[in-house]
């Protein structure tokens, strides 16, 4: 079977992004065994 990653991007498409918000939601994410990747202007 063909290993594949699985990889989410993190955008703050509106508003102010709460530092530690994201980093929960990031370790959430990952804690789901997906790759997190923050997006460019992300904070």
């Amino acid at each position: 079977m063909e290993s594949r990653r699985k990889v989410v991007g993190v955008v703050a498409p509106a508003g102010v992004p709460d530092p530690e918000g994201i980093a929960r939601g990031i370790a959430l994410v990952e804690s789901w065994g997906f790759e997190a990747r923050a997006g460019a202007h992300l904070g």
